[in-house]
């Protein structure tokens, strides 16, 4: 269990403490990376965080009862090409700002001010691996998308939902909640497991999306 719970914490040091790791509320833990969750029943060696540190997000309300095949949502994220994404770290001149300044008292006391791009980071705030020896890794691609229902989820949070299913040794998942611009819930054996659907679609995004069709039970 517990590295199920930590496939959905946050590796982004940038974050909140409490998205690092496993916590409890009540009788439940959680573990989350702010864009999916996972809510199971609870395990004891996680610390008690207030219910208010998920306001908004749980409990959720159902509000559909539609199931889906683990093996069509597996094929549906391996079918999406991975890219090699490169580690970055904030640019140590700049502060990640993107911009440096510069002051020049002129000879007859007149006092200049400047503010330039970067020239270290040629204005982007960070430096990459290049530069720092940080790791280049691969991730699926943002610009494929899957397609549940009527909402839209990118390969990487919806491969949660496999993960979570082949711990629980189950071959369906049930979508128990479900909102475009809202969080989805999905019922997965003795889990609840929330995503983000993708928010802002173009043509581009709507050109490369692999519908998973609903599961219908004779």
């Amino acid at each position: 269990m517990k590295e199920l719970l930590m496939a959905f914490a946050s590796t982004d040091n940038t974050r909140s403490d409490f998205l690092h790791a496993p916590f409890n509320i009540g009788e439940h833990t959680f573990s989350t990376n702010g864009y999916t969750l996972i809510c199971v029943e609870k395990q004891g060696e996680y610390n008690e965080v207030p219910i208010e540190k998920l306001k908004g997000v749980w409990p959720v309300e159902p509000n559909c009862n539609k199931s889906y095949s683990v093996e069509a949502i597996r094929q549906a994220v391996n079918a999406c090409p991975l890219i090699n994404e490169t580690e970055c770290d904030e640019c140590y001149e700049c502060d990640g700002a993107g911009e440096v300044e510069w002051d020049y008292d002129g000879k007859k006391g007149k006092q200049y001010h400047q503010e330039f791009e970067c020239p270290c980071c040629d204005g982007t705030g960070e430096i990459n691996t290049r530069l720092t020896g940080r790791r280049i890794f691969k991730k699926y691609d943002d610009a494929f998308h899957i397609v549940l229902n009527d909402s839209v989820f990118g390969a990487e949070y919806l491969n949660h939902i496999v993960l979570a299913a082949d711990f629980f040794a189950t071959t369906e998942v049930t979508l128990l909640a479900e909102g475009k611009a809202a969080r989805n819930c999905f019922k997965i054996g003795n889990a609840e497991v929330i995503i983000m659907p993708v928010l802002h679609q173009d043509d581009e995004t709507k050109a490369a999306m692999t519908v998973v069709p609903e599961l219908t039970h004779a």
